[in-house]
């Protein structure tokens, strides 16, 4: 059966049943009974707390069963005043028992006296570790083990036949789990051993010594409930899916860094595209480690240092270069672009806060898990898009989040949150600031995933970026081939048109110059002369200004052109499309022309594009005459009959190239020499 329970439910979990117990006890005391007679097993309550204890336990045990079984330590205390602070109170806690035990004489006391004062000073050392964010040395936590073993032998060794189990039972299962779950902790920091096996272990020990806050150590355990508490590991990073299947070069440089003694993560949408069963295209990896000491973890490799003082190594394995990024927090963004200033920090989550989205801003480590602070993964699956933090502060952060924003909700289906979708559209015009070549990238990646209801409601966002649409939005073609406003119309045209980047910018933009060719004739029906040549215009002024490639532009430019040159199933004429667009563009112009068909939304279009097709294959099939090249005679053949080479000669073989392609002659030598002849004389 599937755990519905997870790691972050343990903490509350756990301390809500130590309460109630430590409330059946204190109970138990304002009832006046006897110390010596009150957790005699006679007793109803002692039943009571048999009974917690041991749902409890169970509890724990179904609870870690959601740990992956080969989860590890590996550093699941981050840095944090809070663990800090519990291992100084525990700390503090120890050597209060101590010094309070000093008159005890006998061997055994002395060397729980000498490891006690070891263990309380060793946990002061632990908590500056973990307020500094250094992995403590095992020997440490070995020594309050040790301390422990010793305590819970000192403090039973009078027992005696008339001694009560029951009696025992809460200070003896208190410091058995304290004893166990220190010296998990022991192999942890290690590097080594089971996590499921300290997680229930520290847990335990976390509710026993809530029980016995009454006891006559009650210092001595509050201490160590304060310790379980405020430094309990944080299991937010287990709280995930499936592991990550991570490229080898990858796993590679996060278990070099590992070995080395530090933190590494793969982070951002390398992780988001995994939890959505997706393969990520790239791998972004970030660690604890300074840009010198990634260096030295991979002393033997070529690096790549151009981005060193942005914290970015690039390490080359196999030809490839893998950069990875030391944990950094920005200040602000004056330019609404670059940070004012970047600080290196120890700690991922701090990494992670200055991100864009909550589904951006999770962190894999095979040794860890998912480092999920702000709960992407939550986001995902209920398909909400949310920022990190305040949403207008992240938009006025860098303008292009806003069309990022667009883009991964149209790519991931997601729904973008009220508050982050007000702030899209009312930051908006922040965009007018960002770099032509940003918002042409950004344009680019969305429209091979954008479908007709992204683009109608994020039309404030993309008309404020193509103003070229924005007369588009609203305006009623009053046609009856048309149910819809031009913006609408064009929204339904990119859906249906394949997922090709010239295609769909073709689509995006065929009919912009329908708003400035409007005519309405004297019956109502308006009509849009030599819109496709207004649009061609309008779609090249703004693939100019946002410096599309040459090829991109011209190529979309040349389908709006002709959009509106609607094809037929017949050879000759599809055998000159050929010639004059090629088939690439001829079959996406085709394309266009259907979708734009479909995106009228009223009457069935009854062109037959499946024999359209069939024919253009027939004709690539046969190898078909379509250029000079394809003709059965060269310009040699044309010299030896007596032409002179130049202008005349070229001229001669384009002639007889439309003879050919009006079927007027076969493409057969003898044929086309003898034509050639006619024109020689």
């Amino acid at each position: 059966m599937k755990n519905p329970l997870r790691p972050k439910w343990f903490l509350p979990l756990t301390l809500g049943l130590g309460a109630v117990g430590a409330l059946l006890r204190l109970w138990q005391l304002t009832k006046g009974y006897d110390h010596k007679l009150l957790l005699l097993h006679e007793h109803p309550s002692n039943i009571l707390l048999f009974i917690l204890s041991g749902l409890t336990l169970a509890a724990l045990f179904f609870c870690v069963r959601s740990i992956p079984k080969d989860a590890s330590y590996r550093g699941l205390f981050p840095p944090s005043a809070l663990s800090a602070i519990g291992s100084w109170v525990a700390g503090l806690g120890i050597g209060y028992t101590v010094f309070s035990n000093l008159d005890a004489t006998g061997m055994l006391s002395n060397l729980c006296t000498v490891f006690g004062i070891a263990a309380a000073l060793g946990l002061l050392i632990v908590g500056y570790c973990r307020l500094r964010g250094i992995r403590p040395n095992p020997l440490l936590h070995t020594l309050l083990t040790v301390y422990l073993t010793l305590q819970l032998v000192r403090s039973y060794q009078g027992w005696n036949s008339e001694t009560q189990i029951s009696m025992l039972f809460p200070p003896v299962m208190a410091m058995v789990f304290l004893m166990l779950s220190s010296y998990r902790l022991t192999e942890l920091d290690a590097l080594a051993g089971d996590l499921r096996a300290f997680v229930f272990f520290r847990y335990g020990a976390l509710f026993f010594s809530w029980v016995c806050f009454w006891e006559e150590s009650s210092v001595f355990f509050a201490t160590m409930a304060l310790w379980c508490t405020l430094s309990s590991c944080d299991l937010s990073y287990l709280d995930c899916k499936n592991p990550m299947n991570l490229p080898d070069n990858v796993r590679y440089c996060l278990d070099t860094l590992e070995g080395a003694g530090f933190d590494a993560f793969v982070v951002g949408g390398c992780v988001r595209d995994s939890l959505l069963g997706l393969e990520p295209q790239d791998y972004d990896m970030c660690t604890n480690a300074s840009p010198q000491q990634i260096r030295k973890a991979f002393p033997k490799f070529q690096l790549v240092r151009s981005g060193e003082k942005h914290g970015t190594i690039g390490v080359v394995l196999d030809g490839t270069v893998y950069e990875i990024t030391t944990f950094r927090t920005e200040g602000g963004y004056s330019d609404s672009r670059h940070p004012d200033w970047v600080q290196f920090v120890k700690d991922v989550r701090s990494d992670l806060a200055r991100r864009d989205f909550t589904v951006n801003a999770m962190a894999y480590s095979p040794a860890r898990g998912y480092v999920d602070p702000f709960g992407g993964q939550a986001d995902l699956e209920e398909k909400i898009l949310r920022t990190v933090g305040d949403p207008r502060e992240r938009f006025t952060e860098d303008a292009l989040r806003i069309l990022r924003g667009v883009r991964f909700a149209a790519r991931y289906d997601l729904t973008p949150h009220p508050e982050t979708l007000e702030a899209m559209t009312a930051l908006a015009p922040s965009m007018d600031t960002l770099s032509p070549e940003r918002i042409l990238a950004e344009l680019s990646k969305l429209l091979l995933h954008v479908t007709a209801e992204d683009l109608i409601r994020y039309a404030p966002v993309i008309t404020r970026v193509l103003p070229e649409l924005t007369p588009c939005v609203d305006f009623d073609q009053k046609n009856p081939h048309h149910i819809y406003d031009v913006y609408t119309h064009t929204a339904h045209v990119v859906e249906n048109t394949p997922k090709n980047l010239p295609l769909r910018w073709a689509a995006l933009l065929h009919d912009t110059g329908k708003p400035e060719t409007f005519i309405l004739d004297e019956t109502g029906c308006g009509h849009f002369y030599d819109h496709a040549a207004a649009g061609a215009r309008l779609a090249d002024t703004a693939l100019q200004r946002l410096r599309a490639s040459n090829a991109l532009r011209e190529r979309v430019v040349t389908l709006i052109r002709h959009h509106m040159e609607l094809q037929t199933p017949e050879e000759k004429l599809l055998r000159r499309r050929l010639v004059q667009f090629g088939q690439e563009a001829l079959r996406q112009l085709i394309a266009l022309q259907k979708a734009d068909r479909i995106g009228t939304g009223t009457t069935a279009d009854d062109t037959d594009y499946a024999e359209i097709d069939r024919i253009i294959d027939a004709l690539l099939a046969e190898d078909a005459c379509l250029k000079v090249t394809d003709l059965a005679v060269s310009g040699n053949d044309l010299i030896s009959l007596g032409f002179m080479p130049g202008p005349a000669l070229g001229k001669t073989l384009e002639e007889l190239l439309e003879l050919v392609l009006d079927e007027q002659l076969p493409n057969e030598k003898q044929a086309l020499l003898a034509a050639a002849k006619e024109k020689l004389v």
